[in-house]
């Protein structure tokens, strides 16, 4: 019966991974490479205007959005800010790039990925996430650092319950 786990497990031992360094007209970039991606994942064109315009092939909100909440486990403090901003700017969830990132993780064995499936990740995320350690390995990228101080396990518990699922 295979599934979108089936295929995630296949292709996983299959992954290249590393750090791409792009530079055009003097600004270098650099970022996480990992081939193939995980699965149904969302694109749509952007289009930078200067220096010189130029268009990009890149993850739609929902998708990016879906990397973040997978993210969620590590309790990163980058991972539960993003969280925070995509809910805050009503990004749908796009539920079935997650469940393909989960899968080729070896964080989901199987099954469709629900709404209460996604809620209670989510939940044990929150039980399990040490909020100081967050805060500090967040902390440094902030210009005023209070905008955490009002995270705690409630904050990010209504913060769950805001979310919106595509």
């Amino acid at each position: 019966m295979g599934g979108i786990c089936d295929d995630s497990r296949r292709a996983r031992g299959n992954e290249l991974r590393g750090l791409a360094e792009f530079t055009f007209l003097g600004i270098t970039t650099y970022d996480m490479i990992i081939i193939p991606p995980p699965g149904l994942f969302a694109t749509e064109a952007r289009y930078v205007l200067e220096p010189v315009p130029f268009a990009v092939k890149a993850f739609a909100p929902g998708s990016l959005f879906a990397g973040k909440v997978h993210a969620l486990h590590r309790a990163k403090g980058r991972d539960w800010y993003d969280f925070v901003f995509f809910v805050s700017r009503g990004v749908p969830l796009d539920v079935r790039h997650l469940e393909a990132r989960l899968c080729k993780s070896g964080h989901w064995t199987g099954g469709t990925l629900d709404v209460a499936g996604v809620q209670g990740m989510i939940g044990d995320a929150i039980e399990n996430v040490d909020l100081e350690a967050a805060k500090e390995e967040v902390r440094r990228f902030l210009v005023d650092p209070r905008a955490i101080d009002v995270w705690s396990k409630e904050f990010f518990r209504d913060v769950a319950e805001r979310l919106r699922i595509a």
